[in-house]
């Protein structure tokens, strides 16, 4: 099948959509010239002929396409699952790899080039977002003035930041199947030259299958798909001649965990797949059984004590935590010490979305990671630390949930009975609100109304501060949208009480277009900034620094550092735009947000303050307007328009 760059594909597009154009409005549009469209139609005139469309071009007339185009989108879709050459970085950086795997030698940015139809200078870029990756799996590129570039790193390196790369890449091609008579899993294609065989791949998903059916193996779907992975990594680097080293000693560690259900896959995978595979990958196999395996427990609840538990408690005290918060980390923990001892690490497909969006929580869960690795001699990763906060927000969540419910009380002139009718009557029509209190006029003049949202009354009563709506003691149907809209106007006004972003912003500490080279400098400068002006004490930026170190803040083009508590004195939140992106880790960073927060900050102030921070980081173009800010001043007000 005739492979189409790019560019090619671009002018697919824009031949199906617009029907009828010509050769020098569709070179302005890709940017070349009409030599080059023309060559470029000679390539997709017998490639649309796969697909019943033929592409016409009448001289004064144009360019037009005829057949099968009643649905274009439907038919992209079909060109570009049948594409072989990647068109964007994500798939571009795959596909080196993938190269660079198979070729276990040099690769020159020529031949890539070649192969991916794109320019050398892409291809740089490409291979300095594949270094990034690589990095923290201890794997490096090796360039080679005349020779190109190669993987330089041990087997089982190569299979971990293959996995990592792939695991990202297929996320989408995995489906469910609701047919009980075939696997509930199965593997869409990606294309024909991957470096995992797509074939080989549906196999491994009908071995694994029939595996887990046979020996009564419990794991989550996620885990299912890691593990297809993982097998048919190892198969084909079996294949292709790089098996795991007889020298490589780790896997002796594991003992006889999951061992004799290893032994039984592997036989199954050497029948099946008519291939035979070394001592050494069967322990390979055997480490990720235990990683699919090791945690998929009874999930009741427990009661008892244990370790586990009890240090959780410590660990926990300031942040908080209710039983089913220390049930599900104890849980977890458990079986994550059992796999982390034996060297089984886990993947999470979520992880940069959750330090996103769960700051705290993954603050939380370092703070426990790090406990534990100290004490119990384990390493546990971002991955790791992920799965952990995921319980942790879990938590905040069950606590924003009460809180965010509005606090009534139902006050009732006619009596006990009449009242409790009508309390009931309000539960059942409105869930969402908590009913603390059933008073007489007499109790409602002692009471403290300081954290009611909204009174319902059977009088006219008027109360300072606090919404009432007047309603009979039967509450008839008309009286319902009364309440509801009450309910609106509360929410509105609670939601503006809780506005706390606003208030964190200061013009002292808002700055634009600084020239800094690092990150380190970015939270040196914010820290001496905060100390001057008695928003935090000295040590602030050590603590900001070490927390980089443990895990990076950076997103995309902001980051978001922060220290710990005790050396805040004052909430605030200095905002610094950079003159020039910098690098943060992974990320070129444009604009920093420095979060301080006290211990004196409620749940649901920090709920609100990250609320609002969240809808200004999500928008591109207002990140964008922030970084073009020339002074202090003009982006001290673009923050301030922007929350108003």
């Amino acid at each position: 099948m005739v492979n189409l760059n790019a560019r090619q594909l671009t002018l697919v597009k824009i031949l199906l959509n617009v029907r009828r154009t010509t050769a020098g409005e569709l070179a302005k549009k890709v940017g070349v010239s009409e030599k080059t469209v023309y060559n470029d139609l000679e390539v997709i005139e017998p490639f649309l002929q796969e697909y019943d469309v033929m592409v016409e071009r009448q001289p004064r007339i144009g360019i037009t396409v005829q057949g099968n185009v009643t649905n274009p989108q439907e038919l992209l879709n079909k060109i570009s699952r049948k594409r072989s050459v990647p068109d964007n970085d994500k798939e571009r950086v795959t596909y080196i790899l993938t190269q660079l795997l198979k070729a276990n030698s040099f690769l020159t940015v020529e031949q890539l080039s070649d192969e991916l139809f794109i320019s050398p200078k892409t291809i740089e870029r490409n291979l300095k977002q594949l270094e990034s990756q690589i990095k923290s799996q201890g794997v490096q590129l090796e360039r080679h003035q005349k020779k190109g570039v190669r993987l330089v790193g041990s087997e089982p390196q190569k299979r971990k930041i293959l996995f990592k790369t792939l695991n990202s890449f297929w996320d989408n091609h995995w489906v469910a199947n609701h047919n009980p008579s075939e696997n509930f899993m199965s593997y869409q294609q990606i294309t024909k030259d991957s470096l995992i065989s797509s074939e080989m791949t549906g196999k491994l998903v009908k071995i694994v299958t029939q595996f887990v059916e046979q020996q009564n193996v419990k794991m989550s779907d996620y885990a299912f798909q890691s593990l297809v992975i993982h097998l048919a990594i190892a198969v084909q680097r079996v294949t292709d001649g790089n098996a795991i080293p007889k020298s490589f000693q780790f896997f002796k560690k594991l003992g006889n965990q999951e061992r004799d259900k290893a032994i039984i896959l592997a036989n199954m995978i050497q029948k099946q797949l008519n291939i035979t595979l070394p001592k050494e990958e069967l322990g390979y196999i055997q480490l990720h059984l235990i990683s699919a395996t090791t945690g998929v427990t009874n999930l009741t609840l427990k009661s008892s004590q244990s370790p586990v538990k009890d240090r959780l408690r410590l660990l926990l005290k300031e942040f908080g935590m209710d039983e089913e918060l220390l049930a599900g980390l104890t849980l977890h923990l458990e079986s994550a010490l059992n796999r982390l001892q034996v060297g089984a690490s886990i993947s999470n497909p979520y992880t940069s979305i959750i330090k996103r969006n769960y700051t705290q929580a993954f603050d939380e869960a370092l703070k426990i990671a790090k406990d534990y690795e100290k004490n119990e001699q384990v390493q546990m990763n971002d991955d790791e630390v992920a799965y952990l906060a995921l319980y942790l927000e879990a938590f905040l969540e069950r606590q924003r949930t009460n809180h965010s419910r509005l606090r009534v009380i139902i006050v009732c002139s006619t009596g006990l009975g009449s009242a409790q009718l009508l309390a009931a009557k309000v539960r059942k029509e409105f869930p969402e609100l908590q009913i603390v209190g059933v008073l007489s006029i007499q109790e409602l003049q002692t009471k403290s109304l300081q954290d009611v949202d909204l009174v319902i009354s059977t009088i006219q009563i008027q109360l300072s501060g606090i919404p009432t709506v007047v309603v009979s003691p039967l509450l008839e149907s008309g009286e319902l949208q009364s309440i509801k809209n009450m309910i609106q106007q509360s929410k509105h006004a609670q939601k503006t009480k809780n506005s706390e972003f606003k208030k964190l912003i200061y013009p002292e500490l808002t700055f634009a277009n600084k020239q800094l080279n690092s990150w380190q400098e970015v939270i040196q400068f914010i820290g001496e900034k905060l100390i001057k002006h008695g928003f935090a004490l000295k040590g602030v930026t050590e603590s900001a620094i070490q927390r980089e170190q443990l895990s990076f803040t950076s997103f995309g083009s902001y980051a978001v550092p922060h220290a710990n508590p005790s050396f805040v004195q004052k909430p605030v939140i200095a905002i610094c735009s950079l003159a020039h992106p910098i690098k943060w880790g992974n990320q070129n960073t444009s604009i920093v947000f420095f979060i301080a927060m006290t211990k004196k900050l409620t749940q649901p102030q920090i709920d609100s303050v990250f609320d609002d921070f969240y809808d200004l980081v999500s928008n591109s173009r207002s990140l964008e307007k922030l970084v073009d800010s020339s002074t202090n001043t003009e982006l001290f007000n673009k923050l301030i328009e922007k929350e108003n």
